[in-house]
């Protein structure tokens, strides 16, 4: 019963994507001109760039969780990343409230744990920010 529900769902979201995605492209057909244009070389680059930064991402939310005792497959500490990123392009910051409900439900981890890992990667970003701006800085 769940699954049939489960499906009926998944496939209502994926025709209202679908059709939001028309209502979207429609009006702006000089936008998929200029999608057009760019080369394959450059997309292959862009993609490259793109899954190392996940990549990057997931090593260090998987580094920091060791702190807690809470040990992630690949498919927990990469797949967490990368979905996380995804959903935050349709709902902003919801990658967060995914990771936590995940963590929560499937790992055990509590909500209080997981507000450390964030405060210290968040730290992290900044420093490393910072220190990356300071090098610049006399370039």
């Amino acid at each position: 019963m769940n699954f049939i529900i489960y499906k009926r769902v998944s496939y209502f979201i994926g025709i209202f994507i679908i059709i939001g995605s028309l209502f979207f492209l429609i009006p702006k057909i000089d936008l998929i001109d200029n999608i057009k244009s760019i080369s394959l070389i450059n997309i292959i680059f862009i993609f490259l760039i793109w899954f190392l930064i996940n990549l990057i991402a997931g090593i260090k939310f998987k580094f920091i969780s060791t702190f807690f005792n809470l040990h992630l497959s690949f498919r927990d500490w990469f797949g967490l990343t990368m979905v996380g990123s995804m959903t935050n392009y349709l709902f902003p910051q919801s990658g967060i409230a995914l990771k936590a409900g995940y963590l929560k439900t499937n790992k055990n981890l509590s909500l209080n744990h997981f507000f450390q890992i964030q405060i210290i990667d968040y730290i992290y970003l900044f420093l490393s920010g910072s220190i990356i701006g300071l090098l610049i800085i006399p370039f």
